[in-house]
């Protein structure tokens, strides 16, 4: 979509409208419902300010909610139904689970983590990811459990990653306790 990020302002309404329509002909096409990212562009860039010149024309020249807002409208005059997902760890998601398992790029697995969410389809980690953590010693979860604190800024998500490691603690403390 090299066109939505160049152009004159007119160019780029014109092309998000094009984009919107071939959205929902494909859907409309295939009888499937469109599903999308509750995605929050920030207001602000690395430095906090959004002082960089190509990061101020990309924000400006591109209108992700616009883009949405059309393929929405259109999707209601078709009777398509348009879902909107949690964005969490989609690409992460996609490139640990899905990418080596289907040899596809990270951006197409994550895209297959958010036609599952759209299915109401959940993630498990993964048995071998589990084995990962109970291998783990208590000082080794109790590192990672101040690395998750420091660095994950949503509170939420925070909250669920350390309770999980805290499971983790009590079974291994539970696990040398029985061997003593």
């Amino acid at each position: 979509m090299p066109e939505l990020a160049s152009g004159s302002k007119d160019k780029r309404e014109y092309f998000r409208w094009q984009y919107a329509h071939e959205i929902v002909k494909i859907a409309k096409e295939k009888g499937k419902a469109i599903v999308i990212e509750e995605l929050e562009i920030k207001e602000r860039g690395k430095r906090g300010d959004f002082s960089g010149r190509k990061s101020r024309r990309i924000r400006h020249s591109f209108s992700y909610k616009s883009l949405l807002s059309k393929i929405k409208t259109l999707a209601k005059r078709e009777g398509i139904e348009v879902i909107e997902v949690n964005p969490s760890y989609t690409s992460i998601i996609g490139m640990l689970k899905y990418a080596p398992q289907y040899m596809i790029t990270k951006d197409i697995a994550a895209a297959y983590v958010i036609a599952r969410r759209g299915l109401g389809l959940q993630e498990k980690i993964p048995d071998n990811y589990m084995k990962f953590l109970n291998a783990l010693t208590v000082e080794e979860l109790e590192k990672l459990k101040e690395y998750v604190k420091k660095t994950l800024r949503n509170k939420h998500i925070k909250k669920k990653h350390i309770r999980e490691i805290n499971k983790a603690i009590e079974k291994a403390l539970r696990v040398s306790q029985e061997g003593c």
